[in-house]
């Protein structure tokens, strides 16, 4: 377990450091870094100065070297419209956007997780094909429609939740359930395609033929195994969930990183885009350094491939 903790720290330092350095170069190659503060018609002598006052009269690679050396820290200076540290403003708006991921993957694995449990349990019948026509749906609906929807109904003509901002605890709901119907419907459909399989395998034959009773097959043999590559699935949805904040955060004028990082891209707020960038970059590495462990611990065949990797005992 120890050697592929410090696996993951090096895989993560090394993700950290490309993500600096494509954030940087993307941001750059899209045009003067300063052509939304620079006012029109500005005279040679104005447009200087406010390089100057923000660094950019320097060669590229100097910016990059100072850059890298100060990002790799978590400074990336003030945020050019806000006047405050960049990664303050980020770290200010991301509790909200945790609460909203954090609720989004937990209803994503219980109601993708139960859905394909039920499923793979009695294959071909009536329940099996509700569930996967759910998963369907799931996939093929956009976010953004899907919260237009929810706002419709829950909110303008039920009158139950609120259809947007954080007012308390309710508000959090449908953006919740916008975002995580994607992830749970494809959970669903991994968790059952791998649980088919599992069940047919020779050991789920045994544990049949010695009397084990099928609630007990399925959770503790069955389940057990085929959970791996769906827990691996839900570490990548780290990712998908993070982003798709961005788009449903905007339908639901929520406060979170997501709104934030629009903003930051419409005024070309440079350091809020790279603050952004870097805490979901590090985000997304955590979560998924954290489901390597979860597997490791149910599958001891994962601690021993790390430790003879890296070196070290379990």
């Amino acid at each position: 377990m120890v050697g592929l903790l410090v696996n993951r720290m090096f895989f993560a330092v090394a993700v950290l450091f490309g993500v600096v350095s494509v954030t940087f170069a993307l941001m750059h190659l899209a045009g003067d870094p300063l052509a939304g503060l620079i006012p029109p018609g500005a005279p040679p002598d104005v447009e200087n100065d406010i390089r100057r006052s923000y660094g950019l009269d320097r060669p590229v690679p100097e910016q990059y070297l100072d850059f890298a050396s100060r990002a790799m820290r978590g400074d990336f200076g003030e945020s050019w419209r806000q006047g405050r540290p960049a990664l303050a403003a980020v770290l200010e708006r991301l509790p909200a956007t945790m609460a909203l991921a954090s609720l989004a993957i937990a209803l994503a694995i219980l109601v993708g997780g139960f859905l394909g449990v039920a499923a793979a349990a009695r294959p071909g019948s009536p329940w099996d094909a509700g569930a996967r026509l759910a998963a369907l749906l799931g996939q093929a609906i956009p976010a953004f429609w899907l919260g237009t929807m929810l706002i419709l109904v829950f909110a303008v003509d039920l009158r139950w939740l609120p259809a947007s901002g954080l007012p308390g605890p309710a508000g959090v709901i449908l953006p919740a359930l916008a975002l995580a119907a994607y992830p749970a419907a494809t959970l669903m459909r991994l968790l059952r395609a791998s649980m088919v399989e599992t069940l047919g395998a020779d050991y789920i034959r045994t544990a049949r033929a010695k009397g084990l009773s099928r609630r007990r097959i399925l959770l503790e043999h069955a389940l057990r195994n085929a959970a791996l590559p769906a827990l691996a699935f839900t570490g990548l949805q780290a990712g998908f969930l993070l982003g798709g904040a961005v788009i449903v955060e905007g339908v639901f004028a929520y406060p979170g990183i997501g709104g934030l990082a629009l903003d930051a891209v419409a005024t070309r707020d440079i350091p809020l885009v790279e603050a952004f960038v870097w805490v979901v970059a590090l985000l997304i590495l955590g979560v998924n350094t954290l489901a390597g462990l979860i597997a490791a611990w149910i599958d001891p065949r994962l601690r021993e491939r790390a430790a003879a990797f890296g070196g070290a005992a379990p």
